[in-house]
């Protein structure tokens, strides 16, 4: 199960799991990065906050994955199921009031509205979410992608956008989770891919968590506990064979 973060009174947020989202199934998303994908939809765009990579989705295969950056967890990106509302070409940025509140903090000067163009941080295309104040863009700072450093928003590289933008229409749906740890069978092989906690809310025994899916998915195979265990330390983010027929605990 995936955790989600439901919004309550005054902002605050209390944790949930993910009932409807189950993340024991998952594909290699590509040859040349392997990321393990969780199934949060058949169809449509999966976000997983803690991988920061985005997944499209056609009858329960990967067709794209890209690399993203996510909300800090100071500004966390929301998790939940959501559609794409918007397809906007030259987006006109308008600075939200938290956004100009803290350039005030920080000294800087305060915007309201950044036209189209080189500065504008949203990029060329703008895939605006239902979820209100949330979308898919580009960015002027390419060295954020693969980090938790923006308000909220989802960031992709220009090429990688342009390439989501003609894949996807208005309509499409998506949905946002939060799985650090994902356990997948790969061919008849058993592989875990872990990462860190940023929001720190996931309060689960991981350890425990991974033997259960493990279970779930490939009872016939034995998990490598030694080397389960170190992922889970190490949280590198790198997805690894883990049952024993595989590489017994070499970090490569």
């Amino acid at each position: 199960m995936g955790l989600q973060r439901i919004r309550g009174e005054r902002g605050r947020y209390r944790i949930l799991m993910l009932a409807g989202l189950a993340v024991c199934a998952a594909t290699v998303a590509a040859a040349d990065t392997l990321h393990l994908a969780p199934r949060g939809l058949a169809d449509g765009v999966v976000l997983n906050v803690p991988q920061r990579m985005l997944f499209v989705m056609r009858a329960g295969d990967v067709v794209a994955r890209y690399p993203v950056a996510v909300g800090t967890p100071e500004w966390p990106t929301f998790i939940g199921p959501f559609t794409i509302d918007v397809k906007e070409t030259d987006p006109v940025w308008e600075v939200p009031p938290s956004i100009q509140e803290e350039q005030r903090r920080q000294g800087k000067p305060v915007l309201t509205r950044v036209l189209p163009g080189p500065t504008n941080p949203l990029g060329k295309y703008w895939l605006g979410l239902s979820e209100p104040g949330y979308g898919f863009h580009g960015t002027n700072a390419p060295a954020s992608i693969g980090k938790f450093t923006t308000h909220g928003c989802i960031r992709l590289r220009a090429k990688d956008l342009e390439e989501l933008f003609a894949r996807i229409e208005v309509g499409t749906p998506g949905v946002s989770i939060y799985e650090p740890v994902i356990v997948a069978v790969v061919g008849r092989e058993l592989w875990l891919e872990a990462h860190r906690d940023a929001y720190r809310i996931d309060t689960r025994d991981v350890f425990a968590y991974v033997l259960e899916q493990a279970q779930a998915v490939a009872p016939a195979l034995t998990v490598h506990h030694d080397l389960v265990r170190r992922m889970l330390r190490e949280r590198d983010g790198r997805a690894r064979r883990i049952d024993v027929e595989g590489d017994r605990g070499i970090f490569r």
